[in-house]
C-alpha cells in the first residue's frame, strides 16, 4: 500500500476490515526500496498470518506491488483484481487497476497466415517508417442546447484534408454501407450524436492502442461549444456575471453532444483533462498536434488568471520525449468570459474562422520552408487572418499557441498538391456573414440520426446505431463465433460504449435535479446498462461507480436508506473527483433522517462535498437548502437557494422553492417575487426549448403557487385552471381549487370530485386526505370525512391528530365505541392529557345512548320473531 500510495496511512476500519485491535490501525510498513522478494520484519509477520482478512489483503497487495515494481504487470494486475473481487469494500484498489489497464491495454492483433499475434507498442506496419493517427471531433447538434451551424462541417472538412496526400493519406475508420471498417485505420471521426464524452475517450484509447512510436504522430481536433466555468454574483439582482481575471477558480470544457453545462465535470471534457491527454501521449508519440476550435480554449494550457509568456508555454507542456504543438481559437478580450470563437457565413460557404484559415494554411496558403510547413508559420498565418476577418465585424478573436520547440512540421511534404477545396472568402454584408459564437448556450432538442435507407434492422451495426443496445447485444452473441479476434474486440468495445451512453443519459437527467427528475425505473435501467458495460470491461472503474450509484438511487426510492448509503459511498470512493455520488449520499441521509440532527449533519457534509467538487451545479445547493429547512435554519436555506439560482439562471424550480420558504415564513411579498421570477424562467425556457408543447408541467406548480397568494377568489381560480391546463395530472392544483370551492360549502359534488381525482393521482399523500377530511367534516359531509380520516390512519397508524379528528365524526355517525378506540390508541401514543377530556365527552354521549339502544335492539328482535 505504501508503494501504491506513498506516505499514506490506511484506516482499516474505513475499508470494512478487522484489525488486530478491533479499531483503527496502520498497515505494517513495507520497505519499497528493498530487493524484490524481501520484506521488513513487520511485513513478514503480516504475510505469515493468512487467516485474518486484514493480513490476507496485505499479503495480496504486497505481492501485486512487488510484481508491478519488477515490471510483471500482468501478475500485478491479477493480484489487484483478486483484491477487488474478494473485498468489494476495498474501493482504493480501482485506481492501481485503472493505471495498469491503461498501461497494459491489449495490443491490436496483426494476422499472419491466420494466426493472431500481439503487435508491440512501438511496432510499425510493414514497409512504413512513420504513421500518423488522428481523432477529429465536431458537434453542431446538441441534445438540449442550441445548435451550431458549421462545427461538424469544420471537423468533416479537416478530416477530409487528412485523407489527402498532402494531409498524410490517413485511412478513415468510418465504415460505409459497402465497405466495413478498415482493420488498420488511422482517422477516427466523431460528429454530432456520436461525439459524446465517453465515446471520445473510448475512441481515443482505441486509436492510440499499440500505435505509439518515436516516429509516429497523433493529431487531435475539436470543434464544438465551449463553456467557461467561473461566475460571480450580484446578490441584490440575482444576476450572474463571469469572473474577472484573478477572481475565483475557473475551468473550461468542450461540450459534447449530451453535455450539461451545469455539471460539466460529469458530462463534458475538461480542457485541463485534454492538456493531460496531450502531454501523456507525447510520452508515447514523437509528435502531438492539437487544434481546438472552441471558446475559452486557451485554458488547455494555462491558468486563466494571467496571460502566459513564451517561457511559461514551454514549461507548461514540456515533456521528456515527444514534440507538442497546440493551437487554440480563443478570443482576445478584456473580459475572459466573453472570449468566443466565431462562425462566419461568408468563409467558403460557412465555417468557423479558425478552422477555415487553419485548413487553408495547411492546404497551401502558407509558404513552405525546406518543403515543409512549420507550426509557427501556420500559426502566424491563422492568427493574422482570423484577427483581420473578425475585425471587419468589430469582434476580437486571436488564436493562441503553445509548443515545445520552434520547429514542428505540420505538413511533412509540401510538394504534394492541395488536398481539398474549402472555398474562398465571399463578400457579404456584416449582418449576414457573422453567424454564431461557440460559447453561448441555448437549447433545441433534435431527433436521433436516421440509420439510413436499405439497412436491415436485425444487423448488429444498425441496432447499435439506432440505440437498441439489448438487440445489438443479442445479435453480437450470435455472430461472435464467425468474427476475427480484432473484429469481435472492436464490436464489444462499441457495444460497451453504447450501454454507457444509455446509462449516462439517466445520470444527465439526474444532474438537472428537480427540474426534470428521473423516475425510479430509469435508475433501474441505468444500473442494468452499466452492469452490462462492466461485464464487457470488468476493470472499468467508470462503469462500476455508476452501476453502484444507480443501484443506490433505487434503494432511496425503496426506502432502504442504509443500503443506499453504503452503495453510494462506495460509488463516491471509486470515483472521488465527481460530485454526483456525494450528492446522492446526502439525499439518502436527508430522507433517512426524519429530523435526526446527526443524520442531517452527515447529509449536509455530503452536500457540501458535492458543492465543492461541482461549484456550478445547483442540485447540491438545493439539497443543502432542504436540509437547513429540516433544522429550522431558514436564513441558511434562503442563502443556499439564492446561490443555486445564481449558478443556474435557467432553472425555474429554484426560485419556486425559495418562494415556498418565504410563504412558510409569512413573507408574502418576497414569496410572490420569487414565484414571478420562476414564471419568467419557465417562460424563457419554453421559448428556447419546446414552444409548440400543449402541456407545460414546468409552469404548472408556479401558477398553482401564485394562486395561493392571489387576493381574490376569481383570480386564484384562474391560476388553478391555468395550472391544470398546463399539467392535467397536477394533484396540488386540484387540491387548492377544491379548498377554494369548500370555503362556502357549496358545490360539494365538484369539491369531492376534485379531491377524489387528487387522491387518485397521489394516493399516499397524507396532506390531501387530511385536507379532504377536515373540509368535508366542516361542511357536514360526515361519511366522506370519516373515509378520508380512516385512510390517513391506515397510511400512518401513529398519527394521533388524525385519530382525534376522526373520533367526533364517528360519534356523529353513531359509532361512539369506535371513537373511544381511536382516542385510546391516541392516548397510548403519548397524547394522554390532550385526549382525556375528549374521551370523557364521548363517554357521556355513550352513557346517554345506552338505554335507548337496548329498547331499539329489543324492538328489532320482536320484529324478527313476528316475521317468522
Amino acid at each position: 500500500l505504501v508503494h501504491l500510495a506513498p506516505g499514506s496511512v490506511v484506516n482499516v476500519a474505513e475499508q470494512g476490515l478487522s484489525g488486530t485491535a478491533g479499531g483503527p490501525c496502520e498497515f505494517p510498513l513495507i520497505d519499497t526500496e528493498a530487493p524484490a522478494g524481501s520484506v521488513s520484519e513487520s511485513g513478514a509477520a503480516a504475510v505469515e498470518k493468512p487467516d485474518d482478512p486484514f493480513d490476507q489483503i496485505l499479503s495480496v497487495t504486497y505481492a501485486g506491488a512487488v510484481a508491478e515494481r519488477e515490471g510483471k504487470f500482468e501478475a500485478a494486475l491479477a493480484a489487484y483484481r483478486d483484491i477487488r473481487d474478494r473485498w468489494p469494500s476495498a474501493t482504493w484498489i480501482h485506481e492501481p487497476i485503472d493505471r495498469l489497464v491503461r498501461r497494459q491495454l491489449p495490443q491490436p492483433r496483426v494476422v499472419r497466415g491466420g494466426a493472431a499475434t500481439p503487435r508491440p507498442a512501438s511496432a510499425q506496419p510493414a514497409g512504413a517508417t512513420s504513421r500518423t493517427y488522428a481523432l477529429v471531433v465536431g458537434v453542431s447538434k446538441y441534445k438540449t442546447y442550441n445548435n451550431l451551424q458549421f462545427a461538424a462541417g469544420d471537423a468533416d472538412a479537416f478530416a477530409k484534408y487528412l485523407t489527402t496526400e498532402r494531409g498524410g493519406s490517413l485511412i478513415d475508420c468510418r465504415k460505409t454501407r459497402d465497405q466495413p471498417k478498415p482493420s488498420d485505420c488511422q482517422l477516427q471521426v466523431l460528429l454530432d450524436e456520436r461525439a459524446r464524452a465517453d465515446a471520445v475517450r473510448s475512441e481515443l484509447a482505441e486509436l492510440v492502442r499499440g500505435r505509439a512510436g518515436a516516429d509516429n504522430t497523433l493529431i487531435l481536433y475539436f470543434s464544438a461549444h465551449g463553456a467557461y466555468m467561473c461566475r460571480v454574483s450580484d446578490s441584490a439582482t440575482l444576476k450572474v456575471k463571469v469572473c474577472e481575471p484573478g477572481q475565483g477558480e475557473s475551468d473550461a470544457y468542450i461540450l459534447t453532444h449530451e453535455s450539461d453545462p451545469n455539471e460539466p465535470a460529469t458530462s463534458a471534457i475538461s480542457l485541463k483533462e485534454l492538456r493531460g491527454i496531450i502531454t501523456e501521449q507525447a510520452e508515447q508519440f514523437g509528435r502531438v498536434l492539437a487544434f481546438i476550435d472552441v471558446c475559452h480554449a486557451a485554458i488547455t494550457d494555462f491558468p486563466r488568471s494571467t496571460r502566459p509568456n513564451p517561457g511559461q508555454i514551454d514549461s507548461a507542456i514540456q515533456t521528456k520525449r515527444g514534440k507538442i504543438g497546440v493551437m487554440s481559437a480563443i478570443t482576445k478580450a478584456d473580459d475572459i468570459g466573453e472570449e468566443y470563437a466565431y462562425e462566419v457565413g461568408n468563409l467558403g460557404g460557412g465555417h468557423g474562422a479558425f478552422t477555415f484559415f487553419l485548413v487553408r494554411g495547411m492546404n497551401g496558403d502558407v509558404q513552405p520552408q525546406d518543403n515543409q510547413v512549420f507550426f509557427s508559420e501556420l500559426f502566424r498565418f491563422v492568427q493574422q487572418k482570423v484577427e483581420a476577418t473578425l475585425k471587419e465585424y468589430k469582434k476580437l478573436q486571436s488564436p493562441s499557441t503553445g509548443t515545445t520547440t520552434a520547429k514542428i512540421a505540420v505538413v511533412d511534404d509540401a510538394s504534394k498538391p492541395p488536398g481539398i477545396d474549402i472555398g474562398e472568402v465571399n463578400p457579404q454584408t456584416v449582418q449576414l456573414a457573422l453567424n454564431t459564437k461557440r460559447g453561448k448556450l441555448r437549447g433545441l432538442k433534435i431527433a436521433p440520426e436516421d440509420a439510413g435507407p436499405g439497412q436491415d434492422f436485425d444487423t448488429f451495426e444498425t441496432a447499435l446505431a439506432s440505440g437498441s443496445v439489448d438487440r445489438a447485444s443479442t445479435l453480437l452473441s450470435g455472430i461472435a463465433p464467425g468474427l476475427t479476434a480484432d473484429a469481435l474486440s472492436d464490436k464489444r468495445r462499441r457495444l460497451r460504449v453504447a450501454f454507457e451512453v444509455q446509462g449516462q443519459d439517466v445520470i444527465l437527467a439526474y444532474l438537472k435535479g428537480d427540474q426534470s427528475p428521473p423516475s425510479p425505473g430509469r435508475f433501474r435501467d441505468a444500473e442494468r446498462y452499466f452492469r452490462e458495460a462492466l461485464a464487457l470491461a470488468p476493470d472499468s472503474a467508470f462503469d462500476r461507480s455508476r452501476m453502484l450509484f444507480s443501484r443506490g438511487r433505487q434503494r432511496i426510492f425503496e426506502g432502504r436508506y442504509q443500503d443506499a448509503i453504503l452503495l453510494l459511498e462506495q460509488a463516491a470512493e471509486i470515483d472521488p473527483g465527481r460530485a454526483y455520488a456525494s450528492n446522492a449520499v446526502g439525499i439518502a441521509y436527508l430522507e433517512f433522517s426524519k429530523g435526526d440532527k446527526t443524520l442531517l449533519d452527515r447529509g449536509i457534509r455530503a452536500f457540501e462535498d458535492a458543492a465543492r467538487l461541482a461549484p456550478y451545479w445547483p442540485y447540491p445547493l438545493y439539497n443543502l437548502a432542504l436540509a437547513y429547512m429540516e433544522l429550522g435554519r431558514y436564513d441558511d436555506a434562503i442563502a443556499s437557494y439564492r446561490k443555486a439560482m445564481l449558478v443556474a439562471p435557467r432553472y425555474s424550480y429554484l426560485p419556486h422553492n425559495l418562494g415556498l420558504i418565504y410563504q412558510k415564513l409569512n413573507r408574502a411579498d418576497e414569496a410572490k417575487a420569487m414565484f414571478r421570477e420562476a414564471l419568467d424562467r419557465a417562460e424563457e425556457s419554453r421559448k428556447r426549448f419546446n414552444p409548440a408543447l400543449v402541456e407545460w408541467p414546468e409552469r404548472a406548480p408556479i401558477l398553482n403557487a401564485l394562486g395561493t397568494l392571489a387576493r381574490g377568489r376569481n383570480t386564484a381560480m384562474a391560476f388553478y385552471d391555468r395550472a391544470l391546463k398546463d399539467d392535467p395530472r397536477s394533484a396540488a392544483s386540484r387540491h387548492n381549487k377544491a379548498l377554494l370551492l369548500a370555503k362556502d360549502c357549496r358545490n360539494l359534488n365538484d369539491t369531492r370530485r376534485l379531491w377524489n381525482e387528487a387522491t387518485a393521482l397521489e394516493p399516499r399523500n397524507i396532506t390531501l386526505w387530511l385536507s379532504l377530511g377536515e373540509n368535508l367534516g366542516r361542511c357536514g359531509d360526515w361519511t366522506h370525512a370519516r373515509n378520508a380520516y380512516e385512510e390517513v390512519v391506515r397510511l400512518k397508524p401513529d398519527y394521533t391528530s388524525a385519530r382525534r379528528s376522526l373520533a367526533p365524526i364517528l360519534v356523529r355517525l353513531g359509532d361512539s365505541k369506535a371513537a373511544l378506540a381511536h382516542l385510546d390508541h391516541a392516548a397510548s401514543l403519548g397524547a394522554r392529557r390532550d385526549v382525556a377530556e375528549e374521551r370523557a365527552d364521548v363517554e357521556r354521549i355513550l352513557q346517554n345512548l345506552r338505554p335507548r339502544l337496548s329498547v331499539y335492539r329489543e324492538a328489532i328482535r320482536v320484529r324478527e320473531v313476528v316475521k317468522k
